[in-house]
């Protein structure tokens, strides 16, 4: 049995180097947090990657950081290296216009590769203001109110949709912008009630709305969200206000192989351009996959355990003699060692020892 499980062991092993071997890795860094939906995504398309092309396989980065993720990659890697990063419409379309110095790029750097995803941003506001509809936010807006709103930095996408939407609603000065360092963040603000409201992807608010804590009240987009958790939310489109999809994409250095390029191209649209309801089954996939794996080492070693010897501590000397194995015939005791001890014996002082333990009542010294 263990011969069989070692030999199924190398097999796989073999395997995965043949296929290692046979595929050239490509690294997609993405510049947003780990926990994030753009980087989720990316690990789908990794996982993705070798069921529909043998050529390439996608290994997945994240490396928090925005734009200076996005400055630091362009100065390690070369047009020769395999590596592809993402960059979402708002480096280009905000962040180049309203904080360029923190941009150390510009679109002529890349070459673009595909569109990752599409995704609509929704809004939600804390549940003591009661806005459950874009009226409800304007009726609030014309009480005289301010509002303060949570996003994902001051210059992404998050933020540049929430001042255009409160904006063309003639309410500008009473907004206030709370930047935090992730979009996820800036969900849970508005739960706690540091924020009024907020702006972010569906995903990220969507348990704290099911938990009751937020009001999802509007889509950015066209139209109302078609289907999810969050059929039906309205989109600020509807009203007249402004809006646009969330894109992230697929880059790599300007100046990459064109043929090598055009094959990253042909890669099937099920690897790059993902819905976002398609990542909770392949993560749930991955999860899975662990488990069989703890389980297959459990059993693996447990057959090995099962055929080691119980070793345990013996503390006297016939203990560690097996019974039957030993037959004693001659028992004599050996010195090996002599040990003398001499001291002289101790002369008697006599009588007149006396004076030394005795005393005297004529003040002696003592």
């Amino acid at each position: 049995m263990k011969k069989l499980v070692s030999l199924v062991l190398a097999l796989l092993l073999c395997l995965s180097c043949v296929s290692a071997l046979a595929a050239e890795a490509w690294t997609v860094t993405c510049p947003w947090a780990p926990s994030g939906v753009a980087a989720m995504v990316n690990q789908k398309a990794a996982a993705l990657s070798t069921t529909y092309s043998n050529d390439y396989v996608i290994v997945a980065n994240a490396e928090k950081g925005d734009t200076a993720t996005i400055n630091s990659w362009l100065t390690k890697y070369t047009e020769a290296d395999p590596q592809m990063c993402f960059i979402g419409e708002g480096m280009f379309g905000i962040t180049a216009i309203l904080d360029p110095e923190r941009m150390n790029f510009t679109y002529d750097d890349f070459e673009y590769v595909e569109n990752l995803y599409s995704s609509i941003f929704v809004m939600s506001a804390r549940k003591e203001l009661g806005i459950t509809s874009i009226d409800a936010l304007k009726a609030y807006l014309e009480a005289g109110n301010q509002i303060m709103v949570g996003t994902n930095g001051a210059t992404g996408s998050e933020a540049f949709l929430a001042a255009a939407l409160i904006g063309a609603m003639g309410y500008g000065e009473q907004f206030y912008l709370i930047p935090y360092e992730s979009a996820a963040e800036a969900a849970q603000a508005v739960a706690r009630g540091e924020v009024d409201v907020a702006v972010s992807h569906q995903s990220q608010i969507l348990e704290t709305w099911q938990q009751g804590g937020v009001d999802v009240f509007a889509a950015f987009d066209g139209e109302a969200i078609a289907q999810g958790p969050f059929a039906g939310v309205e989109g600020v489109g509807q009203y007249g206000y402004p809006y646009f999809r969330n894109r992230c994409f697929v880059m790599a250095r300007k100046g990459t192989d064109a043929a090598k390029a055009a094959e990253l191209k042909e890669l099937p649209a099920d690897v790059f351009a993902l819905s976002i309801p398609q990542i909770m089954p392949v993560m749930s996939a991955l999860v899975f996959s662990v488990l069989i794996g703890l389980v297959v080492a459990l059993i693996v070693t447990g057959i090995m355990r099962g055929k080691l010897k119980t070793v345990r501590p013996k503390y006297v000397a016939s203990d560690y003699v097996r019974p039957g194995s030993m037959n004693v015939r001659v028992r004599r005791d050996l010195y090996l060692y002599r040990t003398v001890s001499r001291r002289p014996k101790p002369k008697s002082s006599g009588s007149g020892g006396s004076s030394g333990s005795r005393r005297s009542g004529g003040g002696g010294s003592f």
